[in-house]
């Protein structure tokens, strides 16, 4: 049994007191209220208990069904939830595995680069032949695991031996080889052969990997290549930052294996064989609704004067769309001053053309009047797994470090 609706009265008078100095001399201090659940959660709980004090597996499951539209919801599929409550998780994420398909057919999350260093000096490596190397990937590599190997190669060598090496590349693994462009190549392309990059990725592997310009570990978006079906993009993972934050989004689709299905329109053509173009007037297909009621916990993860020294944090948060061109859109809340447990409940409306790549992120800020406004965490989602009803989410802090609450 779930804990009933009274706790919610209890949570409405519970308070505290912080207390911030300024100027080294004047206390300030400040009455904390802690947030009750949103009238939208409270109004379902009692619907769905009879005004009881307790949730059990069978009103649960009512919940689901009629509020979270869950309408294939057993019973026991409402006591796995109860059982699992702690974890925060449903246990309904399931990967695709499809008959028939081909690598090519799925975006895949990244692939470990392997550097082979061939020294003729002494160091801690001893002296090994490329052409030894070659071979040996090619022997041992691809048969340890059932999945999929992607070895690449970095070099800095001359243009007379890098045309050695690639005519040793070719020799040892033939067509096993495949096309691999930078960020600007993709860009070109993209932009003057759209069409023709989609049919190349239906049949071969297209990997992208950041320009060399990027000494700083950044990443490029990489949603131009997803909508033209490019499998895999390289990402300095050492890096942080909202393109890395779409591509961990992206890949928390599919049950976060790391294997992601293209949506069909990349995978087959039109009834006049035509290919999927992100960039024409799509109609459309969807309207996303996305209500943010309220935000709690960062008080247990943070000290009081962390976001501001002399007052309790001023918190709005901020909401993305990342997807085809006509999709592309960010919105704001208005920003709750002097409060831990902020309760925005705005509503934002999404149409979508190509909701099958689009990526909802949400992000939370600290509004500072005098300097730059502070993190308080993210996360993104992709729309094609986002179900409807109720949901708590967990932000992220740096590195991928989960608030705690």
């Amino acid at each position: 049994m779930w804990r009933s609706s009274n706790k919610y009265q209890n949570r409405e008078n519970k308070t505290g007191n912080y207390h911030y100095k300024m100027f080294k001399c004047f206390n300030r201090k400040f009455k904390i209220n802690e947030a009750a659940p949103p009238l939208d959660v409270k109004l379902a709980f009692v619907e769905c208990t009879n005004h009881g004090d307790y949730m059990t597996a069978v009103q649960l499951r009512r919940f689901l069904v009629l509020y979270q539209e869950e309408k294939d919801c057993s019973l026991n599929h409402a006591e796995m939830i109860m059982e699992q409550v702690v974890q925060r998780r449903y246990p309904d994420n399931k990967s695709y595995h499809g008959k028939g398909l081909t690598i090519n057919d799925f975006f895949i999350f990244s692939c470990l680069m392997i550097l082979i260093l061939l020294s003729e000096t002494r160091t801690l490596t001893a002296p090994i032949s490329l052409i030894r190397c070659l071979k040996t990937i090619k022997e041992f590599a691809f048969v340890a695991s059932a999945y999929p190997v992607i070895i690449t190669l970095e070099d800095h060598l001359t243009e007379e031996l890098q045309a050695k090496v690639a005519e040793m590349i070719t020799e040892t693994f033939g067509s096993m080889l495949r096309l691999s462009l930078n960020e600007l190549e993709i860009e070109r392309a993209a932009a003057s052969y759209g069409d023709d990059l989609v049919r190349f990725s239906q049949r071969n592997i297209l990997r992208i990997y950041p320009k060399g310009t990027r000494v700083d570990s950044s990443n490029f978006k990489p949603l131009v290549a997803w909508m033209h079906g490019a499998q895999m993009i390289a990402f300095n993972m050492q890096g942080y930052g909202k393109s890395l934050w779409l591509m961990q989004g992206m890949f928390k689709a599919n049950g976060g294996c790391g294997y992601v299905k293209k949506p069909d329109f990349l995978l087959k053509n039109g009834p006049d064989d035509e290919v999927f173009d992100c960039k024409r007037n799509l109609p459309v297909k969807m309207t996303l609704k996305v209500r943010v009621y309220m935000g709690d916990g960062w008080r247990l993860d943070f000290s009081h004067t962390h976001f501001d020294t002399y007052s309790p944090p001023d918190f709005y948060t901020k909401v993305f769309i990342v997807g085809g061109p006509a999709d592309d859109a960010k919105k704001k809340t208005k920003i709750i001053t002097d409060d831990w447990c902020p309760v925005w409940n705005e509503e934002f409306t999404f149409p979508l053309t190509v909701p099958e790549l689009a990526i909802l992120g949400i992000e939370v800020r600290e509004h500072d009047m005098s300097d730059k406004d502070d993190f308080g965490g993210q996360t993104w989602l992709p729309v094609s797994e986002i179900k409807p009803g109720i949901r708590s989410i967990l932000l992220v802090i740096k590195k991928e470090k989960n608030l705690t609450t």
